[in-house]
Formats: C-alpha cells, sequence, structure tokens
C-alpha cells in the first residue's frame, strides 16, 4: 500500500455566472480547515466572467486558477476544470457546498487496494429535505467524457464505471438549500430543445422525446424530476415503458431508495428482457448487502443488453462478479472470476500472481491441471504469465506446457498447371503452419517442382472430375488435427499468426476465414469479399463435384484470417471457366433439384458474358424450399443483376422485392435496386418521376449501410464510392428533370410491393415535399480568430451567401494585435474578445457558447463560404430528421492566386453541427465529438451544391506557421491529462509536424511511441499509417514493411493499406504486383476520414502501369488522369487505346 501520507486530494470547483469572489473565498476557507494537509490544491474553474475580479485577489499557493467560459454546461465545465487537476483524486463542489467527515480516512479508504481501480467515490450529498448519492470524489484520469453527465451515479447502465460508496461519517457533501435545484435559465441546449419539441408535440405520443427528457434529468442530477418522468413514461408494455421501468429501477436503486425499487423489479423480472433484469436484481442484492445472492445472480448470468441499448461487453459480468468478490473478501468467487478471465484470455498480463496468492497452499499443479482443463487456446500465453510470477508460478508453467495437447497443423492445397502462383501461395502460410502438402492432379508444367522447391510435400492424385475426392486423397495424405484449406491461386493476407493458435486449440470447430477475390467491374478492379469454412478438423471431408464444400456437424466460429484470390482474373478464368463448366453440368444432370449447384452454374456462364443461359439456371431455383444459407445472398445479387442485363428488369425488382426483409442489411442488394429502377426508368420515360426518386432512395441506403466485414460475396464499393458515384448521376437526372428529391429514409423502396404497385408509390417524394426546410436565422458562423486583418474581410463578406438562413457572425477573438477586431466589427460580426490558452478545442467551444442558434456553421478566417441557403435550408432540416449530430461538407486548398487546385483535391470536413449534441475535443487538431464523449463513426455529406469552403490556407508562410504552431501546441498536449485516444493522437500530430519541419528521427520515435500504445482507437491505425508513410518517403522499405504488415493485420482490404502496400512493391520491384492492387482502388481514404488527392491516385496508377509494362493498365491509368484533371483530350485517347466506347 502506499503511504497514507502520499495521498493528497484536489478540490474542483466551478464559478457560474453570479458567484462572486466573496463566495469562492469563502469555499477555499473551508476546505483547507477540512481537509487540513490533505489538501493538495483548489482548483477554481471561472466560468462567470468575472475573470478580472477574480484574479486581482490573492489566493496563495494552494489555489490554482483557470479561465474558462459558460454555456449552461455544467458537465462540461467540470471535465475540462478535471483537466487541470493533478492529484490522484478530486472532489467536486459548487462554491455553496459544505464538506463533514474526516479527511485522513477518506485518504485511507481511497488508498486501499481495494479502490485502486475505481474511477469514482459515491457520496452523500444533502439538503434540509433530502439526500442524494451522487459520485462527487473523482479519479481525474479516469473521468468519464459524457459532458452531459453533471452528478455521476452508480449505474448499472455502465458495466464498465466503477464506483465505491464512500461512508458518511468518512464523507459528506452539505447542499446549500437555494442552490440545490436548477431552474429553467441553467438548462443546458439538449434539455431545452427536448422541453420546446415536447411542448411544440404535446398533442403527440412522442415517448422517445419523453424517455430522453427523463435521461436528461437523470444526468443533470434532478433525481425527483426523473423518477416523475419515468414513471409516466412506464404505462403501458411497449419498448418505452420497460425501458422506462429498467432506468427507473436502477435509478431508485442508486439512491439507496431499494424499498421503492423492489417492485419494479419483481415487473421487471416477468417481463420480456429477464437477463438485464437479473443484472439489475444483482445490483440491488449488492446494494442491500445482500453479497452471497448478488454473487449467485451473475454466476451464469450472460452479457445482458437494456431494452433500448446495445449489449454489455464480454467480460463486463465476470469483472463486475470481480470487484464485488474482492471486496467482500470472498475469496473462492474472487478465484473463479479471475481464473474464467483467465482461460477467456481477457485478463492474463498479471494475473499470476494474484493466482497464486488466492491458490494459497494447494498445489500449484492441480491449478494448472485446472486451467488444462478448461482445453483453452492461450495456454503458452498463461504459461509465460506464470513463469514471470513469483514462485512457485515456474511450477505452474511448467506443468502446463508438460501436459497441454499440441495440436498439428497441415495446410492443404491441390494443384494443377499453377505454376505462375503456386510458390506464392505456400511462402505465405508455411511459417504459421507445421506442413504444407501439395496433392498435384496432373500438371503439365513445373508445378511439382516448384512446389516441393518451396517446402512442400508433393503427393500426385490422378484426376477424376471429381474436386471433393481430389481434395479428401490429399486429407487423407496430410492427417493433422487441423487442416487449412487454401488454392494455389490464394495466399494469406492478414492474421496468418492466428493459424499458430491452433497448436493450442482442441478441433473442435469449424473455423471460417475472409475470402477476397479480385475481378475487373468494367474499366476498374474490385474485390468481393466472402467468408468462407477453411479451418477444418481433421476428420473432416468434403462432397461436390466441382464447388466442394465441407460436411460436418460442427459448430462455426469466424476468425481474423483474410485470404486472397486472384482466380478471377481475365487470364485465369479463360482456362478455368470452360473446364468447371462441364464439371457443373454433369454434376446438376445427377442431382437437378440441387440449388447450390444451380446457382454455381449460373455464375459461371454469367462470368462467361452467357447471361441469358445464366438467367435459366437462376431460373429453375425453388426459393421457397431454401433453407437459408450465406451463398444466397450472393445469388439474390447475381440474378437481379443477371436479369437486368438481359432486359428484364420488372422481374428482377419482383425478385428483390420478394427478399427485401431478409436483406435489408445488404448494400449490394440495395445498389443492384437502384441500378434496376434507373434501367426501368430509361426504358419506360413516363415513370421517371416515379422511378428515379426510389433509385436515388436505394443508392442512399446503399452508402447509408457502408462496406460490410462479414457480408458473402459483397463487392467493395457498393456501399461506398460505386453507391456514391451512381447516385450523383441519377440525382443530377433528377434536377435536369425537375422530379423532387426524396427524403432519405433508412428503408428499401422496394419493400414488399409487387412492381405494379411500387410505380404507383411517390411515399419518397412526397416525404421531401412535407418536408419544411429551418427557418431564417437557424444557422450561425462561428469563427476563432487572431490577427487575420489579410485575409477576414474577404471571409465575412463570403458568408453573405448564406442569408437568409445566416443568423450571426460569432468571431471569438484570441489576443489580435492588427486590425482583425474592427473588421469583424464593420461587417457586423457579433465579436467578443477572448483569450487564447493553446488549447483548438477549448477556443472552438467557447465561440459555439456565443451563439444559440440549432445549427452552427465552422468557418476559419483563411476560408471562403460558397451557398446555396434554399439548398441548405432544406439539407438541415434533413439532418435533424435523421438524428445527425454532424454533417459534413466539402473544403477544397487554393493555390496563391486563389483558385482551387487542378488536381481536384479537397476533403469532407465536419464543419456544420448541432452545439446541443457535440462539441469539440482535443486541443491541436480540434475534433467534433458527440457530447457522450464518443467519435463519430457515421459521415452525411451535404451537397457541394448546397454548400462548399475554399481554403487559402495552404502558402509557404502559412504553412511554416502552422508547423511552428503544431509543433509547440503538440508539446502542451502530450503534458495534459488525456485518455489513451487522445494522449496516441497528440504523438501523431507531433510526428507530422516534426516530419514537416524536417526532423525524421523525432517524427519517427513520435511514432513508435504511438505504437506502442492501446490498439483499440483510430488514431493507433493512423499512427502506423504514418509511420509506413514516413519509413517509404525516407527509403527505409524493410521498417515501412513492419508497419505495413500490422496494418493488415488491422484491415487488410482497407484503402489506405493497399495504397501502402503498393509502394512497398513499387520499393522493392515488384512493379506487376503494384500496378494490381493500385487499378482496384477508387478512392484513398486514410483511417481519420481524409481523401488521398485523386491526382495522385490516377499518377501513382500510372508510374506503376509504366514500370509493369502493362500497356492497357497504362490506358487505364491515363482515363483515370484525364478525367480528373478534366482533361476530354486524354480520355478520348485513351478509352481509344483500350478499345473502350
Amino acid at each position: 500500500m502506499i503511504p497514507q501520507g502520499d495521498l493528497l486530494l484536489d478540490i474542483i470547483t466551478v464559478l457560474q455566472p453570479g458567484d462572486t469572489v466573496n463566495d469562492v473565498a469563502a469555499l477555499i476557507d473551508h476546505t483547507q480547515q477540512w481537509a487540513g494537509k490533505k489538501l493538495n490544491t483548489v482548483c477554481v474553474y471561472d466560468a462567470s466572467g468575472n475573470w478580472d475580479n477574480i484574479t486581482a485577489h490573492s489566493w496563495g499557493e494552494q489555489v490554482q486558477l483557470v479561465r474558462g467560459f459558460w454555456d449552461n454546461d455544467l458537465g462540461r465545465a467540470r471535465l475540462d476544470a478535471l483537466n487541470t487537476a493533478t492529484a490522484e483524486w478530486a472532489i467536486i463542489l459548487t462554491v455553496y457546498d459544505r464538506l463533514s467527515g474526516d479527511a485522513k480516512k477518506l485518504a485511507t479508504l481511497l488508498n486501499d487496494p481495494h479502490h485502486h481501480n475505481d474511477d469514482y467515490g459515491i457520496v452523500e450529498v444533502t439538503t434540509p429535505a433530502q439526500t442524494f448519492h451522487y459520485g462527487r470524489v473523482v479519479r481525474p484520469r479516469k473521468a468519464a467524457t459524457d459532458t452531459t453527465v453533471w452528478e455521476t451515479l452508480d449505474t448499472a447502465f455502465l458495466p464498465e464505471q466503477y464506483a465505491t460508496h464512500i461512508p458518511a461519517d468518512t464523507l459528506r457533501i452539505t447542499q446549500h438549500p437555494e442552490h440545490s435545484r436548477i431552474s429553467s435559465q441553467q438548462h443546458p441546449r439538449r434539455l431545452t430543445r427536448l422541453l420546446r419539441e415536447a411542448e411544440k408535440e404535446k398533442t403527440a405520443d412522442n415517448r422517445q422525446c419523453d424517455y430522453e427528457i427523463a435521461t436528461e434529468y437523470q444526468h443533470l442530477g434532478e433525481i425527483d424530476t426523473a423518477c416523475q418522468a419515468y414513471a409516466k413514461l412506464s404505462a403501458g408494455e411497449d419498448d418505452w415503458a420497460w425501458a422506462a421501468r429498467e432506468a427507473w429501477a436502477d435509478l431508485l436503486t442508486s439512491q439507496q431508495n431499494l424499498q421503492a425499487a423492489a417492485p419494479l423489479l419483481e415487473q421487471l423480472e416477468a417481463g420480456p428482457n429477464p437477463d438485464f433484469a437479473a443484472w439489475l436484481r444483482a445490483k440491488w442484492c449488492a446494494a442491500a448487502g445482500k453479497t452471497a445472492q448478488a454473487l449467485e445472480l451473475m454466476q451464469n448470468l450472460e452479457p445482458p443488453t437494456p431494452t433500448l441499448g446495445t449489449s454489455f461487453p464480454e467480460d463486463a459480468v465476470l469483472r463486475a462478479r470481480l470487484r464485488l468478490a474482492s471486496r467482500a473478501g470472498r475469496q473462492h468467487d474472487e478465484l473463479t472470476s479471475r481464473l474464467t478471465l483467465l482461460v477467456a484470455g481477457m485478463e492474463i498480463q498479471g494475473a499470476g500472481k494474484k493466482l497464486l496468492n488466492l491458490w494459497g497452499k494447494r498445489r500449484p499443479e492441480d491449478l494448472a491441471e485446472v486451467i488444462l482443463s478448461t482445453r483453452t487456446n492461450h495456454l503458452e500465453d498463461i504459461a509465460e504469465e506464470f513463469d514471470h510470477s513469483p514462485y512457485p508460478g515456474n511450477l505452474v508453467a511448467r506443468v502446463i506446457r508438460q501436459h497441454r495437447q499440441r495440436y498439428s497443423v497441415a495446410a492443404v492445397i491441390i494443384a494443377r498447371d499453377e505454376a505462375r502462383c503456386i510458390q506464392r501461395c505456400i511462402n505465405s502460410i508455411k511459417p504459421f503452419v507445421d506442413e504444407v502438402l501439395v496433392a498435384d492432379t496432373g500438371s503439365e508444367d513445373n508445378t511439382a517442382e516448384l512446389a516441393q522447391a518451396a517446402g512442400a510435400r508433393v503427393i500426385h492424385v490422378p484426376w477424376t472430375n471429381n474436386f471433393a475426392a481430389a481434395r479428401n486423397t490429399a486429407l487423407d495424405a496430410a492427417a493433422a488435427d487441423w487442416h487449412v484449406i487454401i488454392d494455389a491461386d490464394e495466399t494469406i493476407a492478414a492474421g496468418g499468426r492466428e493459424l499458430r493458435d491452433l497448436h493450442d486449440l482442441s478441433p473442435e470447430f469449424v473455423l471460417t476465414v475472409n475470402v477476397i477475390s479480385s475481378f475487373r467491374l468494367g474499366e476498374a478492379t474490385t474485390t468481393e469479399s466472402e467468408p468462407q469454412s477453411r479451418i477444418l478438423p481433421g476428420s473432416v471431408r468434403y462432397c461436390g463435384l466441382v464447388h466442394a464444400t465441407p460436411e460436418h456437424d460442427f459448430p462455426l466460429r469466424q476468425v481474423q484470417i483474410t485470404i486472397e484470390h486472384d482466380g478471377y482474373e481475365p487470364e485465369q478464368l479463360a482456362e478455368k471457366l470452360p473446364r468447371r463448366e462441364r464439371l457443373l453440368h454433369a454434376a446438376v444432370n445427377a442431382e437437378p433439384n440441387n440449388a447450390y449447384l444451380r446457382y454455381q452454374l449460373g455464375r459461371n456462364l454469367e462470368t462467361q458474358g452467357r447471361l441469358a443461359e445464366a438467367a435459366t439456371q437462376y431460373d429453375t431455383i425453388d426459393f421457397a424450399t431454401l433453407e437459408p444459407e450465406p451463398w444466397q445472398h450472393i445469388l439474390i445479387v447475381q440474378y437481379a443483376h443477371t436479369l437486368t442485363s438481359i432486359g428484364r428488369s420488372v422481374d428482377a425488382l419482383t425478385l428483390l422485392a420478394a427478399h427485401t426483409d431478409r436483406f435489408d442489411h445488404s448494400p449490394d442488394c440495395h445498389f443492384v435496386a437502384g441500378n434496376v429502377l434507373l434501367d426501368l426508368a430509361t426504358q419506360q420515360p413516363d415513370l421517371a418521376a416515379e422511378l428515379l426518386p426510389q433509385s436515388v432512395a436505394e443508392f442512399r441506403r446503399a452508402l447509408e449501410l457502408g462496406e460490410p466485414d462479414d457480408l458473402p460475396g459483397h463487392v467493395t464499393g457498393r456501399g461506398s464510392h460505386l453507391a456514391a458515384r451512381n447516385l450523383a448521376v441519377v440525382e443530377q437526372g433528377c434536377r435536369d428533370l425537375g422530379i423532387q428529391l426524396p427524403q432519405q429514409t433508412t428503408s428499401s423502396s422496394v419493400g414488399d410491393d409487387s412492381p405494379s404497385s411500387i410505380h404507383e408509390s411517390r411515399g419518397d417524394s412526397e416525404e421531401w415535399a412535407d418536408l419544411t426546410p429551418l427557418p431564417a436565422g437557424s444557422l450561425d458562423v462561428v469563427m476563432i480568430v487572431k490577427n487575420e486583418e489579410a485575409h477576414l474581410a474577404q471571409t465575412l463578406e463570403s458568408c453573405e451567401s448564406l442569408r437568409p438562413l445566416l443568423g450571426e457572425i460569432c468571431v471569438y477573438d484570441t489576443g489580435s494585435t492588427d486590425n482583425t477586431q474592427q473588421i469583424a466589427r464593420d461587417h457586423g460580426a457579433r465579436l467578443e474578445q477572448g483569450f487564447w490558452d493553446d488549447n483548438y478545442s477549448r477556443a472552438r467551444n467557447a465561440a459555439a457558447a456565443m451563439s444559440n442558434s440549432p445549427w452552427l456553421l465552422v468557418v476559419d478566417a483563411d476560408e471562403r463560404v460558397f451557398a446555396n441557403p434554399t439548398e441548405l435550408a432544406l439539407e438541415l432540416a434533413k439532418g435533424e430528421q435523421r438524428n445527425d449530430e454532424t454533417l459534413y461538407i466539402e473544403a477544397a486548398p487554393t493555390d496563391t492566386d486563389g483558385k482551387v487546385r487542378a488536381s481536384g483535391e479537397y476533403w469532407m470536413s465536419p464543419r456544420l453541427y448541432r452545439p446541443d449534441l457535440a462539441s469539440y475535443a482535443r486541443p491541436v487538431h480540434a475534433e467534433l465529438r458527440s457530447k457522450k464523449g464518443k467519435r463519430y463513426s457515421r459521415e452525411t455529406h451535404v451537397p457541394r451544391t448546397a454548400i462548399r469552403l475554399e481554403n487559402d490556407g495552404f502558402g509557404q508562410d502559412r504553412i511554416k506557421a502552422s508547423i511552428a504552431r503544431a509543433l509547440h501546441l503538440t508539446d502542451v498536449a502530450a503534458t495534459s491529462r488525456a485518455d489513451a485516444s487522445d494522449s496516441l493522437a497528440v504523438l501523431v500530430d507531433k510526428a507530422r509536424a516534426l516530419w514537416s519541419h524536417g526532423d525524421v528521427e523525432h517524427a519517427r520515435e513520435a511514432l513508435q511511441q504511438a505504437t506502442a500504445m492501446s490498439s483499440s482507437t483510430t488514431y493507433y491505425r493512423w499512427a502506423y499509417q504514418w509511420l509506413a508513410r514516413l519509413e517509404l518517403t525516407e527509403g527505409t522499405p524493410e521498417a515501412a514493411a513492419e508497419a505495413i504488415d500490422a496494418l493488415k493485420g488491422m484491415a487488410p482490404t482497407d484503402s489506405y493499406t493497399r495504397w501502402l502496400e503498393a509502394h512497398l512493391l513499387l520499393a522493392n520491384k515488384h512493379a506487376s504486383q503494384a500496378s494490381k492492387i493500385l487499378q482496384r482502388l477508387d478512392e484513398v481514404v486514410d483511417a481519420v476520414g481524409l481523401l488521398l488527392p485523386p491526382e495522385d491516385l490516377a499518377e501513382a496508377q500510372l508510374v506503376a502501369a509504366r514500370q509493369a509494362d502493362d500497356a492497357r493498365a497504362v490506358a487505364q491509368a491515363l482515363v483515370r488522369l484525364g478525367q480528373v484533371r478534366g482533361d476530354d483530350e486524354l480520355v478520348h485517347k485513351a478509352r481509344a487505346a483500350l478499345q473502350l466506347p
């Protein structure tokens, strides 16, 4: 234990408007007397607007003043204040609160090892009328990032948040009665908006709004008001009622009102979500001191899911049980919980010593036997942990290693005339398996010799026109515990190290991997992904003449292994397709009712371009009798595509409508539906007004769904650039024809209706027609400026293009010494003379606090705004309809003459946002985040016709100043408290600035520090991307290869990973492979969403194609380059070379 005298406490208080210097002085005197020698610092965050008066007072060394701002959001202000704390624990007070208890006892309690992982201490907060239980004792480095929470509670809805209850004789907070309630003038923006919406729709049954209001009151610490709101909402039997009961019961339990919570829990236990009710009951039992009952309830409880929430983390219940058992001193329950976490691989590091202590004097060999009996596949990591633990950990490790069963692993390949690729395949998998076995089925080239030279064992198998028989002969010869099935034209692209784990995994599962195939789509090359069962227990064998499938009854498990397949390239298909067609015809003749064989024959014929014959095979399939299988997604998509291609678009639409419910999650289905509707509109122009809006809705739905990782047969691009391209074409067509564009929805327009009724529907258009654009004054512009007299007037004048939607231009000046402030006043802007504290996010949030509008547009002083206010008002209304918190708009850099660069470079930036739902974080490169602390994973783009920005900040002088400023700010940020993600981002920011400054070594060092941190963040991948980019640029391909390997393990099909991989191949003189990768890329986006300039991609494709001496690839690259540059003559000449229309 740390000596008691070493633990000191910080006091945190926020001065709000109306608080005085005397109020602060009284609080400081009180806390100094109460805490005595246990006081570290009193941090006073001044948001009162009286900074000059506050700083004029002499406060002493223990008082730290922080200048802030007020935006009616006490949660945000408290988090800002906590960032300045330096002690391990802090107590949060208002200036009117008073403390009682014993500071020394509090320090002793918080110093107890049982509380070293706690985030909060729950304290009694009393008024003359009531007692509340709030988390006012906080560990600052673990403070939640949800700024909507003013008072933290011990809630069952946040299992990752750990709290301890502090006895009243140790600490109690007494609130002044006049300051214990929140007035309506103090409500944060989000509650004000919700109450306004509820008032506007009070005749309607808006239960979602009512639920959000109740939750908001709970976050503000308005317990009675929240309980009343939950009680009102709990009437009924719908999901909102059950969710309200859950939240109400949890809130009562958190406030120790156990008697009132009990009948609610009884209702929930008899309701539709008994698992979550059991979790709430366990929390209730723990609060009531019934530890044994709580532990029993958690014993076999799976991670629960609230009625209106997401499932808890896999280890949530286990960790809660462990903490409860540890605090209660129940060693057996603690031991079983720690063992469960250990063998599940959830908590290995540091577990050895704790387990040995709990195991006590029992034989260490018995502990090893218990671990072995679980058949965990983490045995080597566990043994290593015990090796590094105190004696007798080495005995446990030795027994584990001696008695664990090691399972053999063999890669199995059947091949014929695959000299082109056999060694590539073997080399990719050989490091991860015990043996590679190649079954040669009659090669006439030197496939067998090359395989043997690469280290494989080669057997010769007579070919009998039966793929299953060949595979089974190979499996018999391999005779391993695990067989990894891979074809000669495939390679292990990522996750190969997971194959080594098979040595410790009992072969009781069939493991599926992700197989990515590349193929040509018009001029471009794209990819298709499909999960396939490729890792099989040794007893499994195949059936099927051509596309052989493994027969088994084992459960399936997905593993993070990616196999890349290039067998669909034209050169390979020309050889394989006719041979496979003959075999498939024979198989179909033998089993005419086998739908899977019909599907495979149809795909074969389709790939050969024989679409009518393919459709005939698909037509034969009886969908009504099919049991659901993953391959049927590909069948539906390809069938519809084929029907459309041969002029049977109505049949295609009927097919898609029949399967809408099953495949509504598929961007491929919506993409094809969009194409079908577009084709019908082209065939029947009189129906264009009905069909084109439906086509728009389908492409939008595809974009909304994005690129899934686990959808069989998904074609990369149908959830991104391919859908975006088609959407732009159809939307422009609608505008040209004067057709109303539809409102964005989240459901398909091909639904359950028949084609005839679909043609008669105008639902989407009517929805858009009914949507009211936001009124004038709904958007404010917010800016932070300093010494911007050279650019500001032009920027402010450009903002006039937003009127009448524009309300105010809010300019937050951080200390200008030139004419900036006068320019702002002359242009009618609202000006605040703020301050600069090396924190962009703080300044942006302070600028936002100047506005009362529902939407804000963030503009820099060196940017110009080009807007269509009528269209933008509608886009903002759509955003509110979709519950968007931010909207992305196009920003393009300009050259020194102020013109947009010819390269077509631009980026999509989240500049429009709703300040009641989002705010800025990170001091250097300020980032918009949800006020609940979450980063945004979905991007909603506003059309450039509604608004776009041009940025003039790319001159040499401004770039140099920006680099110098970034270097300074990253140093400042590195010393501040931040979570792992922000700390990692700071290191990447610093590396970028250092590299731009020419300091390669220190940039590399910063990136290496970043990649050594936690991998549970987007910035981790960003750090590796920058490290690989740096190593490639600086001519160290070996180091770049290590970084790229790490990226492939995280996201093997990610566009930026492929971009870097191609450049590594070019550096290593493998131009042909690099060219193929680059041809498949339609756009390149990095981990934080920055788009590579299209011209850079086109130029790289051209360089690689020329080095590969590939004339067709050169012509394709020239087509792209011409399109990017707007050079029609170049496009025409390149198309002529390709003999393309």
